[in-house]
């Protein structure tokens, strides 16, 4: 007997591993997957993980999806309208596709993952769009609200499948030793997680590129969008609505209907707080990142700091105890005292496992990231 385990929280929420369900994805994510997309890639090449092992970086992201698109899961027959079969089961597809190729070359989202990372927050934020958005009514009320909870589901999948088909802009060459071998997308259709013997690859974007995105964008909807999707836009009985999101996919610059303005707006705020970042020399992750996590390090340990304590002297009666850390405020800036915070916070690094210089070297680069407006 199959047992459905809830996506997201939920009673049985601890048994999400006790399943075999290919569509279940883990609550926390891959650590292996994690350290490509927080640092550079390795000379090696980047290496191939499963859908699930990726989508599990994502699970957050996921659960805001869920919540936005209020889907049900209880139903475990391949029809039924459910959270599983209308987003997991595409995002899978999808994700089968990029697997961790960058969004482009030195512009936005440039890092390893950084297509999907892209692909995932344009998809949630043309949902929210959409979701606070008044669609004009063209029939009686029952009919709207089906009509308008499957143009939420439209502007998700657009926004989803908007830059999909810059996998056609590069060149995946496998960096697996002995192996002289490339993907070619229209060939090899399953995907770049199913090619074999890849073990590792890297990317090589072309000249003159851009010219086969729309192509790209039917030929993804067509691979990613289930028969239950399909079935799910064509509820909407008054309206070709898979054929307007064809049409906002395919007129990107364009379409000014109500899914092109979603993804549209959704693509330029993520576009836009991707490229305000720095990365820093350092780390090889971007600068932003770096400090933000400083920075929770010592609100994270903020009771055991003795944050502005009296006591500075060097010897403390706790030897498992940080120094003392003082805290500042003059006139709305915060000063911090150096060398204890900033030790405390590279230790905390290294116990994490974040690859960051240590001593002077790290002190005067954490230093930098703080100082230079990268939070």
């Amino acid at each position: 007997m199959k047992i459905r385990v809830a996506l997201f929280g939920g009673p049985d929420h601890d048994i999400i591993f006790d399943t075999d369900d290919e569509y279940d994805i883990p609550h926390t994510p891959n650590k292996d997957v994690q350290s490509y997309l927080d640092y550079p890639s390795k000379p090696a090449g980047i290496t191939l993980f499963s859908e699930r092992e990726i989508l599990s970086v994502h699970a957050n992201r996921l659960q805001e999806i869920n919540m936005y698109i209020g889907l049900p899961n209880s139903d475990l027959s391949e029809d039924a309208y459910t959270f599983t079969n209308l987003v997991i089961k595409p995002l899978m597809e999808y994700t089968r596709w990029i697997h961790l190729l960058p969004a482009s070359e030195n512009h936005h989202h440039a890092g390893t993952g950084g297509l999907l990372t892209h692909s995932l927050e344009t998809a949630f934020l043309a949902l929210k769009f959409a979701y606070s958005t008044e669609l004009l009514p063209i029939g009686l009320q029952d009919e709207e609200q089906i009509r308008k909870r499957r143009y939420l589901y439209a502007a998700f999948i657009c926004g989803l499948l908007h830059d999909a088909g810059k996998i056609f802009d590069v060149d995946v060459i496998s960096s697996t030793p002995g192996v002289k071998k490339h993907w070619r997308p229209l060939v090899q259709p399953d995907g770049l997680g199913k090619v074999q013997p890849y073990f590792s690859y890297e990317v090589i974007w072309r000249k003159g590129r851009l010219t086969s995105i729309p192509f790209g964008h039917l030929y993804s909807s067509e691979r990613c969008l289930n028969d239950t999707c399909l079935n799910y836009l064509s509820d909407v009985v008054k309206e070709r609505l898979y054929d307007k999101m064809l049409s906002a996919l395919g007129n990107y610059t364009t379409s000014d209907d109500f899914i092109s303005r979603c993804m549209r707006t959704a693509d330029w705020h993520s576009t836009g707080t991707d490229t305000s970042y720095r990365y820093d020399k350092q780390s090889g992750i971007r600068a932003s990142d770096t400090a933000a996590r400083a920075i929770a390090i010592l609100k994270d340990n903020i009771s055991t700091l003795n944050i502005n304590g009296f006591d500075s002297s060097s010897v403390r009666h706790d030897r498992n105890s940080p120094p003392p850390v003082h805290i500042m405020i003059i006139g709305g800036s915060v000063y911090i005292n150096e060398h204890a915070a900033l030790d405390f916070i590279l230790n905390q690094f290294k116990h994490l496992g974040i690859n960051f210089p240590d001593g002077d070297i790290g002190r005067k680069a954490l230093t930098d990231l703080l100082l230079s407006g990268a939070i």
